[in-house]
C-alpha cells in the first residue's frame, strides 16, 4: 500500500505524532542490555529504500535508521540542530544557510559535506529521478550552493518557510553521492550516515539493518549518544492484522505496528506494552466539493455537518480510541486552532431546517429528500477501503445522513479516480501526516484545484480569496506566531464554510514485548529503534 501520494492525496498515512513517546524504555529499574536483535512486523513493505524517490511512509521509517537529516523537530514543534549545527534564513524566506557538523561520515567512509547535501537535493529536484514526495518538500527549489565543505546555501524562487520543517523529514535525509553513481541502485543499496546500515533487503519479505559502531552524532533530542543499543533490527512485512498480532503473542516477533483498536485492551491485559501517538497534519476528513450543486451552497454543506454524530461513530467503530477531529488540522500540528472544537455536529434539527430552506422535501418511501424530482445525493470518491475500518465509518455516515434525507453513495475506486479528474464527484476522503501547518496549502489553495482532467489535492475545490491570502502569509514568514495566526484563520474559515467534514485523528498504536524498551516515535511517521534495547 502506498501511503503517500500527492497527485492527488488519496490515501492516508500510517504516521506517528509530533510528540516523542517511549515504549516503557529508560524507566528506572530497567537494565539496558547492549546488543541483541529486534524484529518489528509492519503492515506495509517499502517499494524502494531511497527516501528521495519513494513515496512510502515505511521507506521513511526504515530510512530514519539509515539516514540523518539537516534539522530535527522537537516535541513542541520547534526546530533544532541535526546534521546542521546552525542555520540562518533570509528575511524573505528564499535562502537558507546551514553550517554542517564536523566529522560526520557515510557508512562507506566518505565525508558528509556540503557537496553531499547539494547532490541529494539536486537529484531530488531532477525530473529524471522521479521523486514522488520529497520533491514536494523542496517546493519552488532554485538550487543549492556549496559555500565551502561545511557551509551550504539552499535557495528558492519564492518564499518557502515550510522548508525548515521539511528538512526534518526522513524523505530529505542526506544520502551518499556514491549511492547513485553509475551502476549503483539507491533503491536496493543506499548509503547513509545513520545509526544503522543495510544488511539485507528482501522485497515483499523484510529489511534487515545492522548497527553502525562508529555512529556518534545523534541529535540532542535523542535519549542517548553513540551507537544504537541493538546489533540488528529487522522490519518484517506482515500485511494481515490478525497474523501480526498472533506472531507477537507467540513470541515470534518483538513488536508490531498498526494494531486493530479492538485488540488493544486485550494486548495490554496480556502484559504487552502498548504505546500510542496521534498523527499531526490532516486528520481523516471527508472533503465536500464546493464547486458542484447543491454543495456549492454553504447551507447544503452545513446540513451535512449538522446531520452527523461523529462521537457516536467513533465510539461504535473504535471504542473511542481514535480522537474526534474538529477541523482540517490535527491537534498535534503546530498552529492548531483549538477554538474550532465543539462548534458543529449532531444537530439534526438544524440540518432539517437548512435543507427545508433549500427546498428539499421528503417524498416516497426512501426517506431521501428531493428537489424538482431529483434526490439529494452525495457521491463520495472512496479509496480507503477497509484500512483503519474506514468502510465501517462510512457505513455509519450513510445511515446518519439517510436519516437527514441525504443519500451518501460510494463511488468504487475505478469510478472514483475518473470522477476526480472530471470533477463529477461530491466528496473525497483521506488523511495525511505533516508536521507543518502549511499542509493547508495542499488541501485548500486555489492553485491545487484539479483542472484539465487532472485531479487536484484540493478535493473541496475551494477557491476562497480569504484562504489564499492567509496561505500567502503563512508560506512567506518564519515567525511562528504570525504563521499560527494565519493558519488559525484558515482553519476557522474551513469549518465555518463547511468545506470539510473532519472525522477522526488517526492514531498509531504500537505493541511490543515487555522485554523491549526504548522504542520511540519521531515527528514524522517514523517508529524509531535507535534507542531501543532488550531489558536485562
Amino acid at each position: 500500500m502506498k501511503t503517500r501520494y500527492l497527485g492527488p492525496l488519496l490515501v492516508a498515512t500510517i504516521a506517528t505524532a509530533l510528540a516523542s513517546c517511549s515504549s516503557g524504555g529508560g524507566s528506572k529499574g530497567d537494565d539496558i542490555v547492549k546488543g541483541g536483535s529486534l524484529v518489528f512486523a509492519s503492515n506495509v513493505e517499502p517499494d524502494c529504500l531511497d527516501p528521495g524517490t519513494s513515496a512510502y511512509d515505511i521507506t521513511a521509517v526504515v530510512g530514519r535508521h539509515l539516514f540523518d537529516t539537516l534539522l530535527w523537530q522537537a516535541p513542541d514543534g520547534s526546530i533544532e540542530p541535526g546534521l546542521a549545527t546552525s542555520y540562518k534564513v533570509s528575511d524573505d524566506a528564499t535562502a537558507f544557510d546551514f553550517t554542517l557538523r564536523k566529522g560526520v561520515t557515510f557508512s562507506d567512509g566518505t565525508p558528509l559535506d556540503a557537496g553531499a547535501v547539494k547532490a541529494t537535493f539536486d537529484r531530488i529536484a531532477d525530473p529524471k529521478t522521479g521523486s514522488q514526495y520529497a520533491v514536494g518538500l523542496l517546493g519552488p527549489y532554485k538550487g543549492t550552493t556549496v559555500v565551502d565543505a561545511l557551509h551550504v546555501r539552499v535557495e528558492f524562487t519564492k518564499s518557502f518557510a515550510p522548508f525548515l520543517q521539511g528538512v526534518t523529514q526522513g524523505f530529505l535525509g542526506i544520502i551518499a553521492p556514491s549511492s547513485f553513481e553509475k551502476g549503483k541502485n539507491p533503491c536496493t543499496d543506499p548509503i547513509g550516515s545513520g545509526p544503522f546500515v543495510l544488511k539485507k533487503f528482501t522485497p515483499q519479505d523484510s529489511v534487515v539493518l545492522s548497527q553502525r559502531p562508529e555512529y556518534d552524532w545523534a541529535p540532542k533530542g535523542e535519549s542517548h549518544d553513540g551507537p544504537a543499543y541493538l546489533d540488528e533490527v529487522t522490519f518484517k512485512v506482515v500485511p494481515e492484522d490478525e497474523v501480526r498480532v498472533g506472531l507477537l503473542r507467540s513470541n515470534e516477533i518483538d513488536a508490531l505496528g498498526v494494531i486493530p483498536p479492538l485488540e488493544i485492551g486485550s494486548l495490554k491485559d496480556e502484559g504487552f506494552d502498548v504505546i500510542e501517538s496521534e498523527n499531526p497534519g490532516a486528520p481523516y476528513v471527508v472533503y465536500i466539493n464546493s464547486s458542484r450543486a447543491p454543495f456549492d451552497d454553504v447551507r447544503a454543506r452545513r446540513a451535512v455537518q449538522a446531520a452527523v454524530d461523529i462521537d457516536g461513530i467513533l465510539k461504535s467503530v473504535y471504542d473511542g480510541r481514535y480522537p474526534r477531529a474538529w477541523g482540517p488540522l490535527a491537534p498535534g500540528t503546530p498552529g492548531y486552532e483549538k477554538s474550532v472544537e465543539g462548534t458543529w455536529g449532531n444537530k439534526p434539527g438544524e440540518a432539517a431546517k437548512l435543507l427545508d430552506d433549500l427546498g428539499y422535501t421528503r417524498s416516497g418511501d426512501s426517506g431521501i429528500r428531493e428537489l424538482n424530482g431529483k434526490p439529494l445525493t452525495l457521491e463520495l470518491a472512496f479509496f480507503s477501503g477497509d484500512r483503519e475500518q474506514r468502510n465501517e465509518v462510512v457505513t455509519l455516515l450513510q445511515a446518519q445522513l439517510k436519516d437527514a434525507g441525504i443519500d451518501l453513495k460510494l463511488l468504487p475506486e475505478t469510478e472514483a479516480a475518473e470522477a476526480l479528474g472530471a470533477n463529477t464527484y461530491d466528496a473525497g476522503e483521506f488523511s495525511f501526516v505533516s508536521g507543518d501547518p502549511d499542509i493547508l496549502s495542499t488541501l485548500f489553495s486555489s492553485a491545487n484545484v484539479g483542472k484539465d482532467g487532472e485531479p487536484g489535492s484540493n478535493m473541496s475545490a475551494v477557491k476562497d480569496d480569504e484562504i489564499d491570502a492567509q496561505l500567502a502569509v503563512g508560506i512567506g514568514s518564519i515567525d511562528a506566531a504570525k504563521r499560527a495566526d494565519a493558519y488559525g484563520k484558515i482553519q476557522k474559515r474551513v469549518v465555518d464554510q463547511a468545506y470539510a467534514l473532519p472525522i477522526y485523528v488517526p492514531t498509531y498504536f504500537l505493541a511490543s514485548s515487555s522485554e523491549i524498551g526504548g522504542v520511540t516515535f519521531g515527528p514524522q511517521s517514523d517508529v524509531r529503534f535507535y534507542s531501543a534495547y532488550r531489558k536485562g
